[in-house]
């Protein structure tokens, strides 16, 4: 059954008879929309018809594509027809479903893309074809996107080799075309890909390719478009177990293998993929790579052999199955944590003072305005050792989970909050080097940390540096520094705020005027689980709580002050804050 309707009854509305004022209209088609899709010219290689929009049409078509998912296809043409695209109302008659199709028109084409809708899906998956000839994937990404009944299919407009024009979006020296949207962030196809992501809260943008035979000795290679590896369930790993399962259940040899499984080579995992480095956190997808992935994930890379995706529909049947059966419905509920709502601000892997399996901890801290209950959490090494631990975390609290109850021989400050359970006893956070992962009760990843040997000697622990506010839970050595607080013989400070004083940054305040005169506003940007207060000062020498203002808690948003402007000529003020959260 399929789920009820995302946008409400604005299609309905937008079918209505079009008033003149409007620009363009609906345009209303029916037919066998997986045949017709399967059918569409896509220009071949070399022929240069393919042309990035303006900035006028990427903001005409941006708006389009919004008023679409809001169900309001009348706005949507007045914007779409400026992108020089149609808007299409297309009933499918084998499904008896209704979609709706962003479509180029016939005139002026520098083909964009193609790219529909389906206002009432039933999966958060969002079906991408960046490379529909070059990699032979048309058929199967469209395949998926009707049996998934999957929200939006997003089409390459034209080969990835079409236009001569080149683009370097990863520094390789080995620059691609701009006509490849995989690595082409002016495109509408990139632009497509952010505008469906930002519109829902969850959705899952599946980019399907094809790989060369020799490329890679198993026959699908899952990622979440990062090479970074660890344990604990992930969509990225889960794929390949799943798609192995079935494999195994049918007698078929054929193989599939996830990047992000410890010890795999990450070279196909899609880590130059703007669309990917987009939904990961990139801040400039094309040049720079995302560190780590976001989880829970939101974006998939699938390299698939020619007996994967060629020939009849039964060679990808086990892809289908096994996407169908990880991601998730928009009305299932999700068991994972965010990473970054729990980082991990404090390691000490190698304690000089006492042995590893006494001294070694971790310390976390609760990134959010909420306890955290961490009954039966795992750690996690590379090796796949593990062990449990529980307990909870209050909002803003550092919480320190150690090898022992006794982390620095008796000498002050060495009682952990919790102390890790190893049955077998093999738990080690290894000198050499490791990656950790913390995963919850159900087996998904929270956090991580990934570090060479001894970055900086023994005895000395990893703290973050107070330069990284915004973590995503994923860090790894270049995201610490040496702690310099005394702790017995070695330099650590497991649950106090050493140098780090992580996550506080520089918090810039903006003045403007207030509803009423005399009134005026200061807003700032609040770090969730931290206490504001606004002081003032007439000539910075002292500084005094302005009265009458609540404490503000943060929430990761921006917070503001409304108060009377001040009588004196000139006053300063600072924010001040901590961590801990008023009863």
């Amino acid at each position: 059954m399929k789920a009820l309707s995302l946008f409400g009854l604005a299609i309905a509305c937008a079918l209505a008879p079009i008033n003149a004022a409007h620009a363009n209209s609906v345009i209303n088609e029916a037919g066998d929309l997986q045949q017709y899709l399967e059918s569409i010219f896509i220009p071949p290689a070399d022929t240069s018809v393919f042309r990035l929009p303006t900035n006028d049409e990427s903001l005409a078509f941006r708006d389009a594509l919004q008023h679409v998912l809001e169900g309001d296809l009348v706005e949507a043409c007045d914007d779409a027809v400026l992108a020089n695209y149609d808007v299409v109302s297309y009933d499918d008659t084998v499904t008896s479903d209704n979609f709706t199709i962003l479509r180029e028109k016939n005139s002026d084409q520098y083909w964009g893309g193609l790219f529909v809708i389906d206002p009432t899906p039933e999966r958060t998956l969002v079906v991408e074809s960046p490379h529909p000839l070059f990699d032979g994937v048309r058929v199967p990404a469209i395949d998926l996107f009707f049996e998934a009944n999957a929200v939006a299919f997003l089409q390459a407009g034209t080969h990835r080799n079409n236009s001569l024009t080149e683009i370097n979006c990863d520094n390789s020296g080995t620059p691609y075309r701009i006509s490849d949207v995989a690595h082409s962030p002016e495109s509408l196809f990139q632009i497509a890909h952010e505008v469906v992501e930002a519109h829902f809260e969850r959705t899952v943008s599946l980019s399907f390719h094809g790989m060369a035979e020799d490329s890679d000795p198993t026959d699908v290679v899952v990622s979440n478009g990062t090479g970074h590896q660890f344990l604990g369930h992930s969509l990225s790993r889960d794929l390949a177990t799943r798609m192995n399962e079935i494999l195994a259940d049918a007698n078929d040899s054929r193989v599939a293998v996830s990047h992000q499984e410890p010890g795999e080579n990450p070279s196909l995992a899609g880590s130059t993929n703007t669309q990917g480095r987009a939904t990961n956190g990139s801040e400039i997808p094309c040049t720079v790579p995302a560190a780590t992935a976001i989880f829970p994930e939101r974006f998939i890379h699938l390299e698939c052999d020619p007996d994967v995706r060629s020939g009849d529909p039964s060679n990808w049947a086990f892809v289908i199955e096994a996407v169908t059966d990880l991601v998730p419905d928009f009305s299932d509920s999700t068991t994972a944590l965010p990473t970054g709502d729990l980082v991990i601000t404090e390691l000490m892997s190698n304690p000089g003072q006492v042995g590893d399996g006494t001294g070694e901890f971790l310390e976390l801290f609760n990134h959010t305005g909420a306890p955290i209950t961490i009954n039966n959490w795992t750690i996690a090494d590379r090796q796949g050792n593990a062990a449990t631990f529980s307990g909870v975390i209050q909002p803003g609290d550092l919480f320190v989970v150690g090898g022992s109850g006794d982390i620095n021989g008796g000498a002050e400050g060495g009682t952990p909050d919790a102390v890790w359970s190893d049955s077998i006893g093999t738990l080690f956070l290894t000198d050499t080097g490791d990656t950790i992962s913390i995963l919850n009760d159900s087996g998904y990843l929270v956090a991580s940390v990934t570090y060479g040997e001894d970055p900086f000697g023994i005895g000395v622990a990893l703290e973050i540096d107070v330069a990284n506010a915004h973590l995503n839970g994923q860090t790894d050595e270049n995201d610490y520094v040496a702690s310099t607080t005394a702790f017995g013989a070695d330099l650590a400070s497991p649950g106090v705020r050493g140098e780090s004083q992580y996550p506080l940054h520089e918090t810039q305040l903006t003045f403007g005027p207030g509803n009423g005169d005399p009134d005026m506003v200061v807003e700032f940007a609040t770090s969730r689980a931290v206490t504001y207060r606004l002081w003032k000062s007439h000539n910075l020498a002292s500084a005094s709580l302005i009265g009458g203002l609540d404490p503000v808690i943060g929430d990761g948003n921006i917070a503001d002050y409304t108060f009377p402007i001040p009588v004196a000529t000139r006053e300063f003020y600072q924010l001040r804050y901590d961590y801990a959260a008023p009863e």
